[in-house]
């Protein structure tokens, strides 16, 4: 190969290579310190996110569905007494701040109606969030985000720096995906492109 060419694919590929030396190898770890960083707090996240989702679960279970079922009755009589102590208190008490019991029934009421269509709008949103994140693989979030992100060099030699467009850009498997060594050099691919 010409050095006009080897020049050619050095500035066709200049997004992923770069000289390295001692100022972008301290840059370069320190940023991966900072990745590693973030990715333990996602990780937290996702804990707790997995523990909200076992709420939700633990709600959805056919035996409290059905304990709800059987109690709603007793809620709506419960419900039935209250109306009719109020109105008790209205007929009898002459210093019943009569405006605020109209303000507190407007919001309850409300409340009441309004709860179920957001509960309902908050589990279809819920179920969205669990399809959007859902892993092909076994891993974390951060794992399938950083190897989503990472371009391996190798895979450029593996189709001969044909384009720096890669199907795949990296093979590393994503629970390895943390053990990476960010800073290593590749010396031989300038002498399998020379060749």
């Amino acid at each position: 190969m010409k050095d006009e060419e080897i020049l050619e694919k050095l500035h066709e590929f200049s997004e992923y290579l770069d000289v390295g030396n001692i100022l972008t190898y301290l840059l370069r770890k320190l940023g991966w310190g900072c990745i590693q960083v973030l990715s333990f707090l996602v990780d937290g996240l996702e804990g707790i996110t997995d523990s909200v989702l076992g709420v939700k679960s633990f709600f959805n279970s056919p035996d409290i569905q059905d304990f709800i079922t059987k109690i709603q009755p007793f809620l709506y009589v419960l419900l039935a007494f209250s109306f009719l102590y109020i109105g008790y208190m209205l007929i009898i008490q002459k210093k019943v701040n009569r405006e605020q019991i109209m303000i507190n029934i407007f919001i309850s009421m409300a409340v009441l109606l309004l709860l179920n269509t957001s509960m309902l709008k908050a589990d279809k949103f819920t179920n969205q969030a669990i399809e959007a994140v859902d892993l092909n693989e076994k891993g974390t979030v951060s794992e399938k985000i950083i190897k989503s992100n990472l371009t391996d060099v190798a895979q450029f030699d593996l189709t001969k720096w044909k384009s720096p467009e890669l199907k795949e850009p990296n093979k590393v498997p994503q629970k390895n995906i943390m053990m990476i060594d960010i800073t290593e050099k590749m010396d031989d691919w300038l002498q399998h492109v020379i060749r």
